[in-house]
């Protein structure tokens, strides 16, 4: 009795899902580290707009000191200092305005941060073979 050299239908089977199974994990391993890449270069492209962002929060931080201090001015004095105060304001204020306008501007230029094509492009795929598999199915 020698040994059938030709594989049975059920290593044939197991052969074939452990090869999907690899492939599959590769395919994976791929399209999550391209949704890396991709994010982390729109994250690299956000940073300036986001160092705008900072600098008008902080112009608006210092507008509200300067509020501040001159509403005390005006009620303590109502002298120059009260004068030099509301110039304070309203250069800080102004500052805050124009950085975050600028930093609007530089958001709105760089569209979405999250991968929105590739995760398009997954959804029809995994729609193609669920449908693939449905019809092969039924």
């Amino acid at each position: 009795m020698s040994a059938d050299p030709t594989p049975s239908a059920g290593e044939e089977i197991a052969d074939t899902l452990d090869q999907l199974s690899s492939q599959t994990r590769r395919l994976v391993q791929t399209e999550v580290r391209a949704a890396r890449d991709e994010l982390l270069d729109r994250l690299r492209q956000a940073a300036p707009a986001a160092a705008l962002a900072t600098v008008a929060a902080g112009c608006g931080v210092l507008a509200v000191a300067s509020s501040y201090r001159l509403s005390m001015r005006v009620l303590e004095a109502m002298t120059s200092p009260g004068t030099a105060a509301v110039l304070a304001l309203a250069g800080y204020g102004t500052a805050g305005i124009a950085a975050g306008q600028a930093a609007r501007r530089r958001f709105a230029e760089l569209g979405p941060l999250f991968p929105r094509d590739l995760v398009r492009q997954n959804a029809a795929v995994v729609s193609r073979a669920a449908g693939e598999a449905a019809a092969a199915a039924g």
